[in-house]
């Protein structure tokens, strides 16, 4: 039996990536490393595995990952620091986050739902671990503050002021699967307007064990397409994608003037704005487009944007509703995503 939705489903797009992985704190840096074929395993460090059968895992070397402005840094587990630094990177991509102030530009239509299978859990371990040896570690508070599995997104909406709907997926290896689902269901029903979809994981003790009495992991690296696999490496880190409501209605004119400096902050903001809505813009006049070439092409550059071809960049901004690329060539400019498709011309 099909059950069938009345809710007319309105399209999404992903507008901002985050990733915080062995290979480092950027989703470039990740995305780098596995198209060359780097691997990150190495023998694990933060926890003894000495009486398990393998001891390498995907460990990321460092625990500074990001210094927060609102949260307090002695309630964070390990997650957590991971999770705030990959959606600040997501958040700034999407160009969803005010620089001045690191709040979100709409923090009522702006969601988070995590999907995690442990969350916090290193803390609770090394809490345990203290209790058992009798050592006295001072106050408990920054080994079990963020046990709470939904501390993730808590922390994210507190650090970057989203006041919208926040859910945890927590179902194990399925969490991240379910939490996509249902980011993309909210969306197409209109609740939000943009999403940030939240993996984050640290390695834990427990869990490396569970898959070593499994004997489910492999003793130095995982090769799955292998006639003689031994199993999986476990790893940590922080994947985010922002996901947005596509609003097809939005058309704006962005304030240029004549001087040789082009468009100024408050038009920059505005473009950006309408084209995170997926709306058109045109400018005028068009006698100012050699001025304002260079100037665009300096504030959108980068991160999750390429500049097209100078013929699609003029149409964008020559302000002519008739010219038949005038959108196509703005929506590849703007929407052309870092991963995985750097090198396609259009987007559908």
């Amino acid at each position: 039996m099909t059950i069938q939705s009345h809710i007319k489903a309105k399209p999404v797009r992903i507008t901002g990536l985050g990733a915080v992985t062995p290979f480092g704190d950027t989703v470039e840096h990740f995305w780098e490393s596995i198209v060359v074929g780097k691997d990150a395993f190495k023998p694990i460090t933060l926890f003894s595995v000495k009486d398990h059968r393998t001891q390498i895992a995907s460990e990321i070397g460092k625990s500074d990952f990001y210094t927060p402005s609102r949260v307090e840094t002695d309630i964070l587990s390990r997650a957590d620091s991971m999770a705030l630094a990959a959606a600040e990177e997501a958040l700034k991509q999407a160009c969803l986050l005010d620089p001045a102030t690191k709040n979100v530009f709409y923090p009522e239509r702006t969601g988070i739902i995590v999907g995690t299978a442990a969350g916090g859990i290193l803390g609770l371990e090394q809490f345990f671990r203290n209790r058992k040896q009798k050592q006295l570690v001072g106050s408990a508070r920054s080994l079990l503050s963020s046990f709470c599995l939904s501390s993730i997104a808590t922390n994210i909406a507190r650090e970057f002021s989203i006041k919208g709907q926040r859910m945890t997926m927590a179902t194990v290896c399925s969490s991240s699967g379910l939490a996509l689902a249902a980011a993309k269901e909210i969306m197409e029903a209109g609740e939000l307007d943009y999403v940030l979809v939240v993996g984050a994981e640290s390695l834990s003790e427990v869990t490396h064990a569970g898959f070593n009495i499994l004997r489910s992991v492999a003793p130095e690296y995982c090769q799955p397409f292998d006639a003689n696999r031994k199993g999986l490496v476990l790893g940590e880190g922080a994947g985010h994608w922002l996901q947005a409501r596509h609003i097809r209605k939005a058309i704006g004119i962005h304030r240029t003037g004549p001087g040789a400096q082009g468009p100024g902050r408050r038009g920059i903001q505005e473009m950006r704005g309408l084209l995170h809505q997926g709306g058109e813009l045109h400018r005028r006049p068009p006698d100012t487009d050699v001025r304002d070439g260079p100037l665009l092409q300096h504030q959108f550059q980068g991160g999750p944007y390429r500049a097209p071809d100078h013929r699609s960049r003029a149409a964008y901004l020559g302000g002519c509703p008739e010219q038949d690329n005038r959108f196509r060539g703005c929506r590849r400019w703007v929407w052309s995503p870092v991963l995985p498709c750097r090198e396609k011309e259009e987007l559908p």
